[in-house]
């Protein structure tokens, strides 16, 4: 048996080590990138400004970039798995294209947009909403903007498009939402928990990203009583999302809630198993109910999916000493 001391203080490491990786962006020690171009199929134009939705086979939300004056587009950040790209633009139909990313950079993607036909429904089943064509046109671009500047791992120029973007429609709560993103990797807890709360109020409520991200800062300063009830409203509103799934456990977690947060832990895994933090939030799970064997897979997983991250040497030394103890207490 590993002695209470030393449990206590490798719980200790787990939690500090999950709390500053999640602050850090999705971006940091993760492997390639997809990029291409999309254009007109009639003329073979580069389309501009055109949304691109970058999605996980299970359909759950990546990231959404833009495409720049030339057509081209560009995520990077991503972990090798299998991703879908969706692309949609009023007046043509919608295209899905599957990329599986191995450790490769570059994909060099050609994406051509065909004028929809008026009589034949979305193969996507996508309707442009009323919020949708309101959006002005110089708030769209500096949200775009914004979404690029983010997603180059520069938060503060973002926030300088998102703040634009909100000027020109204060009532763009997609925009505070990436604010409230931008504030918490620059480490600004007050001014992204502003942020956060601005787009849960101007959408009622109704955008669970929001309310998983500030769910998500509240639980990093050890808020989870305040955490949970935001996750359990964004699950109401996507039942499905293993995000909100992930935050909902770090919350019942850090309440002690072990069983449950266990429980919900494991579903979120089963619908994203790449995702290296759910690993680590199983690690602490497993090591609060002294379940050693369990750790040390939840650690190497860990270390499989991030090999070279921010925090990586600090898990494998913590799974040294777990092994180091093991032996000793034998």
């Amino acid at each position: 048996m590993i002695r209470g001391r030393a449990l206590t203080w490798l719980a200790t490491l787990l939690v500090w080590v999950l709390v500053i990786r999640t602050r850090m962006t999705a971006a940091d020690g993760v492997h390639g990138s997809i990029s291409g171009r999309v254009l007109f199929a009639t003329d073979n134009h580069p389309a501009e400004g055109v949304k691109v939705d970058l999605r996980r086979s299970s359909f759950e939300p990546v990231t959404t970039v833009f495409t720049r004056s030339n057509g081209e587009f560009e995520v990077s950040g991503l972990a090798s798995a299998s991703y879908l790209l969706l692309v949609e633009e009023q007046g043509y139909e919608p295209v899905q294209q599957t990329v599986e990313l191995n450790l490769s950079d570059g994909q060099g993607l050609l994406l051509y947009l065909k004028k929809a036909d008026a009589e034949r429904p979305s193969p996507l089943g996508h309707t442009v909403s009323v919020r949708e064509l309101s959006l002005s046109p110089k708030a769209h671009n500096a949200f775009r903007m914004g979404v690029e500047r983010l997603v180059k791992k520069d938060p503060a120029g973002s926030l300088v498009h998102f703040q634009r973007a909100v000027a020109e429609l204060p009532s763009y709560y997609e925009a505070y939402h990436q604010m409230g993103l931008a504030y918490m990797r620059l480490g600004q807890a007050a001014q992204a928990e502003q942020a956060f709360q601005k787009a849960i109020d101007l959408s009622q409520g109704r955008y669970p990203e929001a309310l998983f991200g500030l769910a998500s800062l509240l639980s990093n300063h050890q808020r989870f009583s305040e955490a949970e009830p935001l996750v359990r409203r964004g699950l109401e509103l996507d039942g499905s999302s293993w995000y909100g799934q992930f935050e909902l456990a770090r919350a019942l977690m850090g309440l002690n809630r072990v069983e449950p947060a266990q429980k919900i832990a494991e579903e979120a895994r089963k619908h994203n198993p790449d995702y290296p933090l759910l690993h680590l939030l199983l690690a602490n799970i497993h090591i609060r109910k002294r379940d050693y064997p369990a750790l040390l897979g939840d650690l190497d997983t860990f270390l499989k999916l991030e090999p070279n991250g921010p925090t990586s040497d600090q898990v494998r030394q913590t799974r040294e000493k777990v092994q180091r103890a093991l032996a000793n207490a034998q």
